[in-house]
């Protein structure tokens, strides 16, 4: 009796295992078949259909189900890879007498600070360096528009960034000031440390002269439009 009920208990076990072993893999065979859907949903996507491409539960947490969902948040925004591909050359170029952080902000900006928020935390959790380095510029650039004042609509153009730049400039402090500091700092560590291949460029000059200039949340800030104002 004995030696049938140790026997009972390692079939019991046994099933249990296939059971959670079968639904783990049902559940792994969901997940990446609702990715690879919205993958190819994405493929053809327009800004009215880009977020319905990834509003499946299904998708899960994992990196590749962020890197869709940062990607559709883009979409969605109106932005294309061409778009995207030219701010970040841009950033690269850097041309006497012209700042490039300012055209990179200028095409970067969403049309408002809480779908620029969203983006920064979906591309962010995706890992993928160029996403996120994508979302800190569109964070950075939505904030100065939002709080400069600019009407943002299919990014700015670079006279309104130098507006928004010029209203900020000794007026920002608050929770402002500690939002866009808090942008820079991450900007910084984004784009600008060792071997990266902004490293030389301009974009990081101005970040990294404004984190050396200020102590305080505003006065990292007036030092980065002090920058792009130069």
């Amino acid at each position: 009796m004995v030696q049938f009920s140790k026997i009972a208990i390692r079939l019991s076990l046994a099933t249990a295992a296939l059971v959670m072993m079968t639904t783990f893999s049902g559940c792994e065979d969901d997940q990446k078949l609702a990715l690879a859907k919205a993958e190819k949903c994405l493929n053809t996507a327009t800004s009215a259909t880009a977020m319905g491409c990834v509003s499946a539960s299904a998708l899960g947490e994992s990196e590749k189900a962020y890197s869709l969902r940062c990607s559709a948040r883009y979409i969605a925004n109106g932005f294309t890879g061409t778009k995207l591909g030219q701010a970040f050359s841009t950033i690269k170029t850097n041309v006497p007498g012209a700042d490039p952080m300012i055209t990179a902000l200028a095409v970067m900006a969403f049309t408002s600070e809480a779908e620029a928020n969203a983006a920064e935390s979906e591309c962010q959790k995706s890992k993928v360096l160029s996403m996120m380095r994508f979302s800190r510029m569109s964070l950075l650039a939505t904030q100065i528009g939002s709080f400069g004042g600019a009407t943002i609509s299919d990014g700015m153009t670079s006279g309104e960034v130098d507006a928004a730049i010029l209203s900020l400039q000794g007026a920002l402090t608050g929770p402002e000031a500690e939002a866009i500091s808090a942008t820079i700092v991450s900007a910084a560590t984004d784009y600008c440390e060792n071997g990266s291949s902004f490293e030389a460029t301009q974009v990081c000059v101005n970040l990294e002269t404004a984190l050396a200039s200020g102590t305080t949340p505003a006065a990292i800030v007036q030092a980065l439009l002090s920058e792009l104002q130069n």
